[in-house]
């Protein structure tokens, strides 16, 4: 009966989720990723955006100086590979699927490593927390097949574009290594961004692990590992939870070179040369002099081959351990290393009466092992201040010296039993109070709606050098009707945090622009550079501006009521929609949306066109033929049109994810189904292959039923011929040609196609196809 458990419990759900969730009156854009997440500089690449309300174009911005867009984005065919069934409770979450956009990009030969930013904007909003790595490697991309688990074999040194999609996916690249050759195998992916928990092995040839890794900077695992004899080796990329999805994009450097553990120390004075000391694997240290550029900051340093780390260019004296008396009146810093359990490093400065200075520590952010705890104490031996690591945050201590005399900075371990080569700490002593201010804003765009929207903006100041003085705010001139409160922002005495409020009257013209804000501290007639209010990472090209949108609003929406149905696994879903208009003739365009309120479980719906002035209509999706029966399937769809405004046109945009405007259906048996007579089959290469099937309709449901099968699109030379069965027939057979270099087991996907008035009923069965062993 179809008012069966599965019904009830499915409206009750519905019912829940007619609680009222926040309508999606206009879709600002996402970007998901950036597919290859980097490319060899000195040549050109064909990057894929990926992600959400980015229509047929948007527009691209890039920060730095290197690289050139060659091309406008334009949509790709929708890629989706579906993966393995979900489980009940997670095929109830939220779930995006992304449509591509693919543009032309050129790198400069001589363009800077750091990677750069990259965002996206429409008419809706502006978006963008990717970037995008330059190496100097041979590249190669991944060509991505859903259902192949074979190794390639690749040649070192390399860099591999790839990801893990579907969920459950793992890459395996195969090397051939001599007895003794050392590799390096590194990810990129978090850093840049991306999901992705990646997990790095190395396999033998009987597939046994010999070294892993999942964790080595931050969430991006490296190893390094030496081949214990020659042969073949595999490096399988793979997601520690399980995971995997479009955006799940890594790249995988690949070089022969020694293990280097650890180096010291962790920067260098701007314009000079620095003495490197990288620890190796074998125990022995190597040194390496370094000139640095004179560029103060945060750059990414080559200490071999590709492997580059974030490296300190400073403007301050640099003293090695041992720990001593620094110079009295100079600002200094402190490179030393924990090298036994329990060390104190104890650095010796001298203070004047109300002397101020600023102890700040640097080591954690520049990868360092090391958890600084730093205690600055006075004559007498007593705490006058005290720091330690606030999380993944380096410690600072601001103290102002009540008298005249010697005090003693202690630098020690946080954890007494930790200790290495590895644990190296950079700490920098500022003195005078006077050191300036920088600007943080943890975001790098910002949409702004027309109207009746707002938008906000959380400004935080770094003080240094103990400066807690009034700092005022200013930027460029903003466009017409852009306003923002307060219109001119200070931040109070020790105040770190202000928040800005952006406003768009309705004459503002639909436009993105650069904001950049700058900082003034008390005293000073000239603003400090906005460069670096947004770098996530130290030695990221830094970001001095906020991309910003004034976004157009959506004049039309779509409604309806909540509407559940049964319907078969395989058939189609329809249901009717109306269409406020208010004042908008034009054509609407109405597909799934690329944001969902669940896992679509392989639900299917194409493209209309709803007429100009139509005010109502319906809409189908087609419900996979693998769907599990009692499950609750529902489907969001998303309508745009373009819309004149003033003298522009823009593309506009809704969608919502209330259970009103859902596509609802408890799922029940399907239609049409097919049974192969042969579970397994037998073929040999170049060999013609008869598979038998059986077809069942439905009681009360006739027509013809389409067969079809899919070969693996990596299966090259393969063809599947294609069947209609007549209404009273039952009995098929599919025939399979076979390509001549056919020789690895696959599954053949079999389609049915129930064509009836009403819609098409799907089915689908997969047979397994095994190579006959030959003599």
């Amino acid at each position: 009966m179809r008012t069966g458990i599965a019904f009830l419990a499915a409206l009750i759900w519905g019912l829940i989720f007619l609680a009222p969730v926040p309508r999606a009156w206009a879709n600002p854009p996402v970007l998901s990723y950036l597919f290859p997440a980097g490319c060899q500089r000195g040549k050109e690449v064909e990057v894929r955006l990926g992600g959400l309300f980015l229509h047929e174009t948007c527009g691209v911005d890039i920060s730095g100086q290197g690289l050139t867009r060659l091309s406008l984005p334009k949509r790709l065919p929708f890629h989706w590979f579906e993966g393995p069934v979900l489980p009940l409770q997670e095929s109830q979450q939220a779930e995006d699927y992304p449509k591509e956009l693919a543009f032309r990009l050129r790198a400069d030969a001589q363009a800077r490593k750091e990677p750069r930013l990259i965002r996206v904007f429409t008419s809706e909003g502006a978006h963008g927390n990717c970037w995008f790595e330059l190496g100097d490697l041979s590249e190669i991309i991944e060509k991505e097949y859903e259902d192949l688990e074979r190794p390639v074999g690749v040649t070192l040194p390399l860099t591999i574009n790839g990801r893990i999609f579907p969920r459950g996916d793992f890459d395996d690249w195969e090397v051939t290594l001599e007895k003794g050759a050392h590799i390096r195998a590194a990810i990129s992916s978090d850093k840049l961004g991306y999901p992705l928990d990646a997990r790095l092995e190395v396999r033998n040839a009987l597939g046994k692990i010999l070294s892993e890794n999942d964790d080595f900077y931050s969430e991006d695992p490296a190893l390094f590992f030496t081949a214990p004899a020659s042969g073949k080796y595999c490096i399988r990329v793979l997601d520690s939870q399980g995971k995997g999805s479009p955006a799940h994009v890594y790249r995988l450097t690949l070089e022969k070179t020694p293990a280097i553990l650890s180096h010291f120390p962790l920067g260098g004075k701007a314009g000079e040369t620095v003495s490197l000391e990288m620890q190796l694997a074998s125990g022995q240290p190597e040194i390496k002099k370094i000139q640095l550029a004179d560029s103060p900051g945060v750059h990414l340093l080559p200490l071999q081959g590709e492997l580059l780390v974030p490296f300190d260019f400073s403007t301050f004296q640099e003293l090695l351990e041992p720990a001593r008396e620094i110079p009295a009146e100079q600002s200094v810093v402190l490179n030393g290393r924990i090298s036994t359990n329990g060390q104190t490093d104890e650095w010796l400065i001298p203070l004047g009466k109300d002397e101020t200075v600023s102890i700040e520590s640097q080591g954690m952010s520049l990868g360092s092992s090391c958890r600084p705890v730093l205690v600055l104490k006075d004559a007498t031996g007593k705490d006058a201040a005290r720091g330690a690591p606030q999380g993944s945050i380096d410690p600072i201590l601001a103290f102002k010296a009540p008298k005249q005399g010697m005090y003693k900075l202690a630098i020690t371990e946080e954890n007494p039993a930790a200790a290495g080569p590895e644990f190296a700490y950079r700490v920098k002593v500022i003195r005078g109070k006077n050191q300036g201010v920088s600007l943080s804003i943890n975001q790098s765009s910002l949409t702004l709606p027309r109207e009746k929207g707002q938008a906000a903006v959380q400004v935080k100041l770094v003080r240094h050098g103990g400066f807690d003085g009034p700092v005022r705010l200013e930027w460029d001139a903003l466009p017409k009707e852009v306003e923002v409160t307060p219109a001119k922002p200070v931040l109070a005495k020790g105040a770190n945090q202000l928040e800005l409020k952006l406003k768009a009257g309705p004459g503002a013209r639909i436009e993105h622009f650069s904001w950049k804000i700058r900082a003034i501290p008390e005293g000073e007639t000239k603003a400090l550079p906005a460069a670096g209010i947004f770098s996530p990472s130290p030695g990221f090209f830094p970001v001095d501006n906020l991309l910003l949108q004034v976004a157009l609003p959506c004049p039309f929406k779509l409604t309806g009521g909540y509407d559940m149905k049964w319907a078969p696994r395989g058939g189609p879903l329809t249901r009717t929609y109306k269409i406020q208009r208010n004042g908008f003739d034009g054509p609407i365009e109405v597909e799934l949306a690329d944001k969902q309120m669940r896992h679509l479980q392989g639900v299917r719906g194409g493209k209309i066109i709803v007429p100009a002035g139509q005010d109502q209509f319906e809409y189908s999706v087609q419900l996979s033929p693998w769907m599990e029966i009692g499950r609750t399937s529902r489907s969001c769809v998303a309508a745009t049109a373009l819309v004149k405004d003033g003298d522009a046109t823009h593309r506009a945009s809704f969608s919502s994810v209330e259970s009103n405007e859902q596509l609802v259906a408890v799922v029940e048996a399907g239609k049409c189904d097919i049974k192969p007579l042969v579970s397994l089959v037998g073929f040999s290469p170049g060999e013609k292959v008869e598979i038998p099937v059986e077809v069942f309709r439905a009681p009360g449901f006739s027509g013809p039923v389409r067969l079809s099968a899919v070969v693996p699109p990596w299966l090259h030379g393969c063809e599947a011929s294609k069947v209609v069965l007549g209404p009273q027939e039952t009995l098929g057979k599919i025939t399979i040609q076979t390509g001549k270099d056919a020789t690895e087991q696959f599954f053949l996907k079999i389609n049915g196609a129930l064509e009836t008035p009403q819609g098409k009923h799907e089915a689908q069965v997969q047979v397994e196809m095994v190579p006959r062993k030959t003599r």
